[in-house]
């Protein structure tokens, strides 16, 4: 019998010459040798996807959770506030975007809005989101827009502000939507060729 705390759930196992290889449930695949077990970890995302993904030409970025999955020159970064790589307090990505000035959106279900610019992060709450009606310590960034003028369009879900603008100066400007909807919530934002916004409300 083997133990160790990577075999958590084994489901099948396989010998090839001196190596043991395991399928664990939880842990993925797992590789025994005579120096012991380890987890075999490939060049991927750090989980599936539960948030947008953008791909422009060789350079990818997708949402898994509470971290940023990059892709370029073949490889797989994970950025995370778990790895000192994302600020404190991202959590539940969403929406990507890149606006026309080339830096990158992030909207998240509580945890604000962040923003990359060149290889520095920001996270932007108080003095740009509104908090939930139903949560005060949630600013939910649902959806997310760039129009003809760089002008970021935010959906501000559970915010009786239901719906930001924020120019490329920084000064911002929340609207109320005048008429009832479930929840207050919002989420995907559409932008037509007459510069209307289309606007989800999922409930």
């Amino acid at each position: 019998s083997i133990s160790h705390n990577l075999l958590y759930s084994p489901a099948k196992a396989l010998y090839t010459g001196s190596a043991l290889w395991i399928a664990d449930r939880d842990n993925g695949l797992l590789g025994k040798t005579n120096q012991g077990i380890s987890a075999i970890v490939p060049n991927s995302p750090d989980a599936i996807g539960t948030g947008d993904i953008i791909a422009n030409g060789q350079d990818w970025w997708m949402v898994s959770g509470d971290a940023l999955n990059h892709f370029s020159e073949g490889n797989w970064t994970i950025l995370s506030a778990n790895n000192q790589t994302l600020p404190v307090g991202f959590t539940q990505g969403g929406p990507l975007i890149i606006d026309k000035s080339g830096d990158l959106w992030a909207g998240s279900d509580g945890g604000g809005l962040l923003k990359k610019t060149g290889e520095q992060f920001s996270l932007l709450r108080e003095g740009l989101l509104t908090p939930a009606f139903d949560d005060p310590q949630a600013y939910r960034a649902s959806g997310l827009a760039v129009d003809d003028v760089n002008n970021l369009w935010i959906s501000n879900s559970g915010a009786r502000s239901g719906l930001v603008v924020r120019n490329p100066d920084g000064i911002s400007k929340a609207f109320t939507i005048p008429f009832i909807y479930s929840g207050y919530a919002v989420a995907q934002i559409i932008i037509d060729d007459i510069n209307q916004k289309w606007i989800v409300s999922p409930n």
